[in-house]
Parts: C-alpha cells; sequence; structure tokens
C-alpha cells in the first residue's frame, strides 16, 4: 500500500534525523566538558605565577572578601589559601573528565564545573577578565539548564531539554556585541577600515601565518575589516532565524 509505504518513510527520516540530532548532541555535551578539562588544566598551571600569595595579584584578600564561607577553613588554618583553590580546582578537572570521557553527563555535573570556573575567575583577577572567560561561564550554564539531561546521567530520546535556541541566542550575542563595540568605541581604526593594517602585528597570541596576513595588500585588509562588519552585525541574524 502506498500511504502505508509513505508513512513507514516518514518514520524512518523522522527517526534517522533525531538518532542525528542526538549523535550531535552528545558531541557537543563531551565537547564542553573537553573546553571545561583544558580550562581548569590551563588554570592550575598559571595560577602560581599569576593569583597565588606569591603571585603577580595575590587572590587572598579578595578570596576572603568574595567567598566568605568558602574561606573559613583558611581563616582557621587548616588549609592555605593555595592549597584550597588548587583542591576546586582538581575538583573541576575531575568532573570535566567524567563528562568528557562520557561517564555522566547529568546537569548538575555542568552546574558544578561552572560554578567551579566562575569562583576561579573571580579570584583569577585581571588575568580573567577576558571575553572567553565570560562565554565559557555562559554556556556551561545554558548547557546544564537547558541541554544536558536531569532525569538520567546521559542524554537520551527521552530526555525533555529545551535544546539549541538559548546557545543560538547566546552566539548572536557574542557576535552583535562584537560588532557593536568596534563601532561604540569611535577608534579611528574601525572607522577608516584600517584595524587588520595593525591587528596582525599587535596581537596578544599571534600565529604562525599572522606575519603573512600583516603582508597582504591594504586593500585586501580593508575588505576583511568591512566583512566583519557585515559578519557581526546583520549577518548575525541568520543564527536566529
Amino acid at each position: 500500500d502506498g500511504s502505508v509505504a509513505i508513512s513507514s518513510s516518514s518514520s524512518s527520516m523522522i527517526m534517522t534525523a533525531w538518532s542525528n540530532n542526538l549523535a550531535l548532541s552528545k558531541v557537543y555535551t563531551k565537547g564542553i566538558g573537553y573546553i571545561f578539562l583544558i580550562a581548569f588544566l590551563s588554570y592550575y598551571v598559571q595560577f602560581p605565577a599569576l593569583s597565588s600569595i606569591g603571585g603577580i595579584e595575590p587572590s587572598n584578600d579578595l578570596f576572603r572578601r568574595a567567598f566568605p564561607s568558602l574561606y573559613y577553613p583558611v581563616g582557621k588554618g587548616y588549609i592555605d589559601s593555595d592549597g584550597l583553590v588548587e583542591l576546586i580546582n582538581l575538583v573541576g578537572v575531575a568532573a570535566s573528565i567524567v563528562i568528557a570521557s562520557n561517564i555522566a553527563q547529568h546537569a548538575l555535573l555542568y552546574l558544578l564545573i561552572t560554578a567551579i570556573y566562575y569562583f576561579l575567575v573571580i579570584l583569577g583577577g585581571q588575568f580573567y577578565t577576558f571575553q572567553w572567560d565570560i562565554l565559557l561561564i555562559e554556556a556551561g550554564f545554558l548547557t546544564a539548564l537547558c541541554f544536558a539531561p536531569w532525569q538520567s546521567r546521559h542524554l537520551t530520546t527521552n530526555d525533555f531539554n529545551v535544546g539549541c535556541w538559548p546557545l543560538r541566542f547566546l552566539l548572536f550575542k557574542l557576535m552583535f556585541m562584537s560588532g557593536i563595540v568596534k563601532i561604540q568605541a569611535e577608534c579611528p581604526t574601525w572607522q577608516n577600515l584600517t584595524a587588520l593594517e595593525y591587528h596582525f602585528a599587535t596581537q596578544c597570541l599571534p600565529g604562525p601565518l599572522a606575519w603573512y596576513a600583516h603582508q597582504l595588500p591594504p586593500f585586501i585588509l580593508r575588505l576583511g575589516v568591512a566583512s566583519t562588519f557585515v559578519i557581526e552585525i546583520p549577518a548575525t541574524i541568520l543564527l536566529i532565524v
């Protein structure tokens, strides 16, 4: 029967699409675990030189003011502040490994690593005020709230979640604000489309191709700046339509 065949085919297509979406969702949820793991390991390596008691910007006083309850064991002399920060960091490392290795991906785990990284960012002072640190906290929170499973350890077809729309709005916000801030800055290099004529030579972490990009003709570099404005402001609406 033709109608039965069509119905069967449609059901098969729907199930295949659902399966593919579930597979992509699992890749995303594991990927968030890997990104947090890298962030925690990076913080662990940099903390002694940047924010420890003997670091460039010691976090001890900030720790006491911002998190008095967590600071209690330090005040009682049970553990030093650096040791407590490292211990909390290692808890974040362990939780990230659990997520990334697919042992469990419960939403509470994402809330845990997000809360820990927020704590570390606050203690990091000026060294952790970058856009990507805030973005990671926002992405972790939205993943826990809208994407990760609350009723099981792993993401399944039975789990209800809001899905990717909050994350798409987060990406929209990131891109749109990145474009708007360039205009609001009233910087002549952005206004005259000459920013890329300086960017590759002055960026904080130049890549291996930065020198070659710096040698490109001014017309190409200015076209790149104009393209950036188009992509970050009007084209970014495509993320939410």
